[in-house]
């Protein structure tokens, strides 16, 4: 557990974040308590001024390690110790009835409808690495007119919110043990006593609401902020693993019924990414979007494996979704020691099949608002005796649908294919115009109705080097390709092309189509996973259902270490969120 002891004490500062910052960038000095009697530049979110008066509240910054994939919980974490800190002085206070303490989500402490307190969290880099600055305000006697006059009755104090007289001193001793107890937590993987406690307390603002504006042309809409009083936020300053705590696609639609996640293959990373993806998503914990499709016995294993105490829940469809756990429909019941990572057979290939076929069934009943699918292994389903290449197949057939295709979707590039898992030597004769009108036309219909793009742009890329050169290099071009998009064009679809291979996909990641229709597989992979290697999305177009997926493979290599990345899956979830809601709005 951490122990906050050394305290500097300092009677003014411009911001004790910037205290501790930079006594970690140029000492590397971490776990040391930075306290000042008063800010002169102490903010909150978005650069926000943390009204910090002398002698009227305690404002205290901490540079503490980076905690892996719990650090998104570091906001929460600090809120719930705050807030307990808060409640046991006033308790010891014998205050007559103090008020509860609510949090507001993430990091945010009220009393009624007044903010008493708030955390803001930054990423400092290091000489080495990294370290996350801490950063506390507690409002004890704060008079109201202090604040100014457009916060006077949304702020208040501990003074003025319970009549209670508190000593600064007596409550940075008292949150300095609850917070080296909690954040002890978070660095040994606890997820589970943090949603303990978070079950006996009332946590403000966890589920979302929709989503305003369209989504555009690989524009992500920026979230509404509203006019909140400056409040906390992680303000990351790297563009490394917390690429995902920045980005405006982190809000999750809450459906009437959840979506659903199928394990993937048991001997893989699908239950790691699975248990590291709601570790590092908090309110996903708390407000569940999805439930698991998969084996309870495997998912506690990966749990281990990673270190991370996280609660599980067996559910059924149609029982209500509590929260503090991850809630999975168990399929099979399989012996873990039997199951070893990185091995598939013709069991777990068996099982992962499994997996995806009661998702189709729960989705096409109406039990499950979509399908994010993690990753199965052809060799499994072949060991298994299953005969389907792969999950767009498996999708098809089981929901009847004839005309489909597969997308890889990310912010920066979107990508259709023609052909999918065809030998190389096979694609030009696999081709025809009826087909890739028909990926054309679906493509479109998802960048409209499913997207909300109302005018999308679609370059089709050519098969031959140069697009053919005039059929210098080849005429599929003039007789197959030009001809499907002169129909879609005909049909009022803005399709154009056919584009040579090598600078199609430029174009388009600086902004000249929507999506990218390309001939065969790794014509439109390569260029994909250079851009969205961590974060893509695989999608089927064309379903009755909503389905999305991981855009990475099991992975067998580091099943099981801890090392593979959820960030995919993370995406693939907020995506089928939005394809749903978008879909409930209608065209």
């Amino acid at each position: 557990m951490p122990d906050i002891r050394e305290i500097t004490w300092v009677s003014e500062t411009g911001s004790t974040n910037d205290l501790a910052r930079e006594n970690f960038q140029k000492r590397g000095i971490l776990w040391r308590c930075f306290v000042a009697g008063s800010q002169t530049r102490g903010r909150g979110r978005k650069g926000r001024n943390w009204i910090s008066p002398p002698g009227t509240g305690l404002y205290l910054s901490i540079a503490v390690p980076r905690p892996g994939i719990l650090e998104a919980w570091l906001p929460l974490t600090c809120a719930i110790a705050s807030s307990a800190a808060i409640q046991s002085i006033l308790t010891r206070s014998r205050c007559a009835g103090p008020p509860s303490i609510k949090i507001k989500w993430p990091n945010d402490l009220y009393i009624e409808n007044g903010k008493l307190a708030g955390i803001l969290c930054e990423l400092a880099d290091g000489s080495e690495s990294p370290a996350w600055i801490i950063g506390i305000g507690i409002n004890i006697c704060t008079p109201k007119n202090a604040f100014p006059e457009h916060l006077r009755e949304k702020a208040c104090s501990i003074s003025s919110a319970t009549g209670c007289r508190v000593s600064r001193d007596s409550l940075l001793e008292e949150l300095l043990v609850h917070l080296s107890f909690w954040l002890g937590k978070i660095y040994e993987g606890n997820v589970s006593a943090i949603l303990n406690f978070i079950e006996k307390t009332e946590i403000m603002g966890i589920i979302q609401g929709s989503e305003t504006g369209r989504i555009s042309s690989h524009r992500p809409a920026q979230p509404d902020t509203g006019d909140q009083i400056a409040e906390s936020r992680i303000i990351p300053q790297m563009q490394t693993d917390i690429r995902r705590l920045q980005s405006s696609n982190r809000q999750i639609v809450k459906s009437s019924n959840p979506l659903g996640i199928t394990m993937g293959c048991p001997a893989g990373i699908g239950p790691e990414i699975i248990i590291k993806a709601f570790a590092a998503n908090p309110e996903w914990l708390l407000s569940p979007p999805a439930v698991v499709i998969g084996d309870m016995n495997i998912l506690k294993k990966a749990s281990r494996a990673l270190d991370i105490d996280i609660p599980l829940k067996s559910w059924v469809p149609g029982d209500p979704i509590s929260g503090s756990a991850i809630h999975v429909i168990t399929r099979t019941d399989l012996n873990a020691e039997d199951i070893l990572w990185g091995k598939p057979n013709p069991v777990t290939g068996k099982a992962s099949f499994e997996y995806v076929t009661e998702g189709i069934r729960l989705c096409l009943g109406k039990s499950l608002s979509g399908l994010v699918t993690g990753p199965i292994s052809k060799l499994g389903l072949r060991l298994a005796g299953i005969s389907y290449p792969g999950h767009t197949e498996i999708l098809a057939d089981r929901t009847n649908t004839e005309r489909y295709a597969m997308m890889l979707a990310g912010d920066r590039l979107r990508v259709v294919l023609v052909t999918i898992h065809c030998p190389l030597r096979e694609v030009a004769d696999s081709i025809s115009t009826e087909k890739i009108f028909q990926v054309i036309f679906l493509t479109d219909s998802f960048l409209r109705n499913e997207l909300g793009i109302k005018e999308p742009e679609i370059a089709v890329a050519a098969l031959n080097p140069h697009g053919g050169e005039s059929g210098m290099f080849g005429k599929e071009e003039e007789h197959i390709i030009s001809p499907a998009i002169e129909m879609a064009r005909g049909k009022g679809i803005a399709a154009n092309g056919p584009y040579p291979p090598d600078t199609v996909f430029y174009q388009a990641v600086n902004g000249k189509s929507d999506a990218v229709v390309c001939q065969y597989h790794d014509q439109g992979l390569i260029p994909f996973k250079l851009i969205h290697f961590r974060d893509g999305v695989n999608l089927t177009l064309g379903l009755p259902i909503t389905r999305t997926s991981v855009d990475h493979g099991t992975a067998y290599d580091i099943a099981g270490t801890g090392k593979a990345d959820c960030a995919s899956l993370e995406a693939a979830i907020r995506l089928a969120s939005k394809i749903v809601e978008k879909r409930k709005e209608g065209p």
